[in-house]
């Protein structure tokens, strides 16, 4: 064997030993719009790294045990060639409106193809995300989701001290309905909560 084509092959060997690491693996899977509401056209979006052959199975869930499923896409690619490269294959699906509550978006890619590199790689992501309805303002319901109790609490608290996320609407945070946001409607809150305190101010 010449030198030059030692050199081809071994060339093409560590592509395939780099490209091997990533194969399997999902790339991205996101659920547009972040925050979305009963008002909003949902879209879901997704990209695999292709490898010698995948078995794509995207996939959402209204169910807490993710297993009762609204939205089904099965995609069967029997590659031909394994690309070492970085070569990423995806879409989108768009789902439409939902009712307020909490769904799951599950992306599973199996490189099946038998290869001494890539041979039964995978990955699985799974996305919670909560759709909300805000038709009507629920003062002290912070997290926007149904009900005012102690995971409100929790999270203002953590809005508010620990770099946590902004209420989802942020006038229902506004729980003693004075103009900002502070330690006062979490104190008022709390006392309603657990010491049969007044309810929340009423907000628009």
């Amino acid at each position: 064997m010449s030198g030059f084509r030692r050199i081809v092959l071994l060339l093409v060997g560590v592509l395939l030993v780099v490209g091997a690491t990533a194969w399997g693996q999902v790339h991205i899977a996101t659920v547009s719009p972040e925050t979305p509401t009963v008002d909003d056209e949902i879209v879901l979006t997704w990209s695999v790294h292709y490898g010698c052959g995948n078995y794509v199975t995207v996939q959402g869930s209204s169910g807490v045990d993710g297993n009762t499923y609204w939205a089904s896409l099965f995609t069967d690619l029997q590659g031909v060639f394994c690309l070492p490269m970085d070569f990423f294959w995806g879409g989108t699906e768009t789902i439409g409106t939902l009712s307020e509550g909490q769904y799951y978006f599950r992306v599973e890619h199996d490189d099946w193809i038998i290869h001494p590199f890539a041979a039964g790689l995978s990955d699985t992501v799974v996305i919670p995300f909560y759709v909300y309805d805000f038709s009507v303002c629920e003062s002290g319901n912070v997290d926007g989701k149904e009900g005012i109790d102690l995971s409100d609490l929790i999270y203002l608290t953590n809005y508010l001290f620990s770099g946590g996320p902004e209420p989802p609407y942020m006038a229902q945070a506004n729980v003693n309905g004075v103009d900002e946001i502070d330690l006062s409607d979490l104190i008022y809150l709390v006392n309603y909560l657990f010491n049969g305190g007044p309810a929340p101010i009423p907000c628009e």
